[in-house]
C-alpha cells in the first residue's frame, strides 16, 4: 500500500471513530443503546478513565442501535418510559438507519477495499457516484425525520452532516436527543393537564 492510500485509509477510520465517541464533562450522564436494544447509561464514576477530566462514552460503532443522549448535570435522569418510547420511534426509521448502514459499507468496507486492491484509479468515478447518490438519499429521509422534531429549523439540525457523508453515518445519533425532548415535554404537558405533579 502506498504512502497516501494508507494516510486515506487511517484518515477515515480515524474521522468515523471520532464520530462514535462523545465526550462527558463531570455531572453528565449520557444513554446508548447496545445490540439488544437496551439502554446503557454512562457517567464518570470514581474509578472511571477520564481523559483531562472527559470520560468517553461509545455509541453503537456497528449502527446496530446507534442512539446517543445527553444529559446535562442539572437535569433529572431520564424517565424510562420516555427512553422506551424514544428507542421504539427509533426503531421506526428504519429505512433511514438501512441507508446509514448501506453508506456505511460503501465508505468504511468497500472504498477500502478497492483501495487495498489497487482499484482506486479504475473505480473511483463509480465509488463516488454511489457515496453521493446515498448520501443524498439519506439527507432526504433524515430531513424529513426532523421536520417532525424540529419543523421550521431543519436547516441547522442537518448542518453537521450534510457535507460530511461520514457524519451522516450517525444520523440516529442526531436524532435521538430531538425525539427524547419531544417525547419528554409531551409528557410532562400530558402531566400537567391531569394536575398531577411532574417528577
Amino acid at each position: 500500500m502506498t504512502r497516501p492510500e494508507t494516510e486515506l485509509l487511517t484518515a477515515l477510520y480515524v474521522l468515523y471513530a471520532n464520530e462514535c465517541v462523545f465526550w462527558l464533562k463531570p455531572g453528565e450522564r449520557a444513554y446508548t443503546r447496545d445490540g439488544a436494544g437496551s439502554w446503557k447509561l454512562w457517567q464518570i464514576g470514581a474509578h472511571s478513565f477520564t481523559l483531562r477530566a472527559r470520560a468517553a462514552a461509545v455509541s453503537s460503532p456497528l449502527l446496530w442501535r446507534a442512539a446517543f443522549l445527553r444529559r446535562a448535570a442539572e437535569a433529572p435522569d431520564a424517565d424510562s418510559r420516555a427512553l422506551t418510547r424514544t428507542a421504539r420511534r427509533l426503531d421506526g426509521m428504519s429505512t433511514l438507519t438501512w441507508f446509514c448502514r448501506l453508506q456505511a459499507i460503501v465508505l468504511l468496507l468497500y472504498g477500502p477495499a478497492i483501495v487495498l486492491l489497487h482499484q482506486m484509479e479504475r473505480l473511483w468515478p463509480l465509488l463516488a457516484g454511489i457515496i453521493l447518490l446515498n448520501h443524498a438519499v439519506l439527507l432526504a429521509f433524515l430531513s424529513r425525520e426532523l421536520r417532525r422534531y424540529v419543523p421550521g429549523r431543519v436547516l441547522p439540525a442537518l448542518a453537521p452532516v450534510l457535507l460530511n457523508p461520514v457524519g451522516a453515518l450517525r444520523s440516529l445519533d442526531v436524532l435521538t436527543p430531538l425525539v427524547f425532548a419531544r417525547l419528554e415535554s409531551q409528557r410532562r404537558r400530558r402531566t400537567l393537564e391531569d394536575g398531577a405533579p411532574i417528577h
